[in-house]
C-alpha cells in the first residue's frame, strides 16, 4: 500500500486522530488507557474517534457518556476506509494490520503503542514501514521488544503509564496512624491477596475489592480519594502517586508491598506491576500494611513530585507531538507478505465467530434472567444459597 508523501487537504479535517484497540470492554488497562487518551487529545483540541475490534459493556457506556464516537471493526467494515487522519495511535497488531490492510486508512503520523512484553497480541508488526514512533509501556518492555525483534534501542521510546490533569489539581492528606479504609484494587487477586484482606478485616479494618471477583468500576481521583490507601499494581499506581495516596503495590506477580523512594526505580522500570520483587505471604502483607503505613505517608510527597515530572499525560502527549512534528510527513509503502495477510484474514473470521458466539449466549442469559419464571423463582434459589453455604460451612467443620 502506498502513502503519498502530500495527502490532498480538502479531505482533512483539522487535527483529526484515531485512537485503535482491540477490545473495548472491560474496566482493563488497555481500554481505560484509550479513554484517557481520547479525552486528553480531545482537550488539546484534536478530533478524536475510536475504534477497536470488540466492543461491549461496561466500558463502552463511558465513551457513550463522554460523547466519544467509537467504531467496531467487526461490523463497521466500510466506516473507515481510505479515511485520512492526522494522528493515529493504536496498542495491538491485529488492530494494525486491520486498520492499513482492510480498512485502508491513511495518516500523517502513526504511533504503534505496546502495553505489555508477555501478551502475544502487544508484539510489534513485523512489517511496519509507515509507523513514525514505536512506543513501550516501561522500560522491561522496551527491552523485551529490542531482544525479540533485534531492533536498535533509538527506535522504541518508552510512554510510561501517566495520569491525567484530574490526578494532578488534587490531594490526599492521610492523618490517622492506620489506614482505616482500603482500597484493593485487582482483575486477578492472588490467594495471598484474598487471605490478607480477609486476616484486615477481622482487625476492624474496611477493605473494598473493586475489579473481576468484586465490584468492577472506573476508576477515578473522587473514588480513590475516600480511601487512607490502596493496594493494586499497574496503572492505578501512578494515580495514587499523583494524588499522594499511600500506595501498597502488590499483586499476582509480587512486588515491593508499600512504594517508596528506594523501591520506585525498580518498579517503575517494570511499569508498577510488581515484577522485579520477590512474593509476600498474606501474614506479611498484612503486618506490612499495619506497622508500616505511617513511614509510607511520610513518602508520598516525594513520589507525587515524581508523578508530576514523569507522569503527566498532558506533559508526556505534548512531547510526543513535539517530536512527531519534526518527523517528515512521507510514509514509506508498506509492503506486507501474502501469508501474513491471509493469517490476518484468519484471525479475524475467528474472533467474528467468536463474537457471534458470545452475543448469542449474552443474549440468552439476558432472556432466561428477565423471564416471568426466573422472577418468580428468586426467593427459591436464594433459599438454595443459603442451604448450600450452612452445609458447605458444616461439612468443613467436620475437618477441623
Amino acid at each position: 500500500m502506498n502513502l503519498e508523501p502530500e495527502l490532498p487537504v480538502e479531505n482533512i479535517s483539522p487535527k483529526r486522530a484515531l485512537i485503535a484497540t482491540h477490545n473495548l470492554v472491560e474496566y482493563a488497562g488497555s481500554e481505560v488507557l484509550t479513554l484517557e487518551l481520547a479525552l486528553e487529545l480531545r482537550e488539546m483540541g484534536w478530533d478524536v474517534i475510536v475504534a477497536a475490534i470488540i466492543i461491549g459493556a461496561p466500558i463502552q457506556l463511558e465513551f457513550q457518556k463522554q460523547n466519544i464516537p467509537v467504531i467496531e471493526l467487526l461490523s463497521d467494515q466500510s466506516s473507515l476506509t481510505a479515511v485520512i487522519f492526522d494522528f493515529v495511535w493504536i496498542h495491538h497488531t491485529p488492530v494494525f494490520y486491520e486498520l492499513f490492510l482492510t480498512q485502508k486508512i491513511q495518516a500523517h503520523k502513526i504511533v504503534f503503542c505496546s502495553l505489555s512484553h508477555f501478551e502475544p497480541l502487544e508484539t510489534i508488526p513485523a512489517y511496519r514501514a509507515n509507523v513514525d514512533i514505536l512506543l513501550a509501556h516501561s522500560e522491561e518492555n522496551k527491552n523485551h521488544i529490542i531482544q525479540e525483534n533485534l531492533i536498535h534501542p533509538e527506535t522504541i521510546t518508552v510512554f510510561p503509564i501517566a495520569v491525567p490533569t484530574q490526578y494532578l489539581v488534587r490531594r490526599s492528606i492521610p492523618t490517622a496512624s492506620v489506614p482505616k479504609r482500603i482500597a484493593l484494587i485487582s482483575n486477578h487477586l492472588p490467594p495471598e491477596l484474598l487471605e490478607a484482606k480477609s486476616m484486615l478485616e477481622q482487625r476492624g479494618l474496611r477493605v473494598e475489592h473493586i475489579g473481576l471477583g468484586g465490584e468492577p468500576l472506573l476508576i477515578q481521583a473522587e473514588i480513590l480519594l475516600t480511601y487512607d490507601a490502596v493496594v493494586s499494581i499497574g496503572k492505578t499506581i501512578p494515580y495514587c502517586l499523583a494524588l499522594q495516596i499511600p500506595a501498597y503495590c502488590y499483586d499476582r506477580f509480587g512486588g515491593p508491598g508499600w512504594l517508596r523512594k528506594s523501591s520506585l526505580s525498580v518498579a517503575a522500570h517494570h511499569n508498577f506491576s510488581g515484577r522485579g520483587f520477590a512474593s509476600k505471604t498474606a501474614s506479611e502483607i498484612c503486618q506490612e500494611i499495619l506497622h508500616d503505613y505511617v513511614h509510607a505517608v511520610s513518602e508520598t510527597p516525594a513520589l507525587r513530585t515524581y508523578a508530576e515530572d514523569k507522569l503527566n499525560l498532558r506533559k508526556n502527549l505534548e512531547n510526543l507531538m513535539s517530536r512527531l512534528n519534526g518527523l517528515s510527513s512521507h510514509k514509506e509503502t508498506l509492503i506486507v507478505p501474502h501469508h501474513i495477510k491471509r493469517q490476518h484474514a484468519s484471525y479475524m473470521t475467528l474472533v467474528r465467530k467468536i463474537s457471534a458466539i458470545t452475543q448469542s449466549y449474552d443474549k440468552e442469559i439476558r432472556r432466561i434472567k428477565t423471564s416471568f419464571s426466573w422472577q418468580i423463582t428468586k426467593p427459591i434459589r436464594a433459599l438454595q444459597t443459603l442451604f448450600r453455604h450452612l452445609h458447605l460451612s458444616k461439612a468443613k467443620g467436620w475437618f477441623e
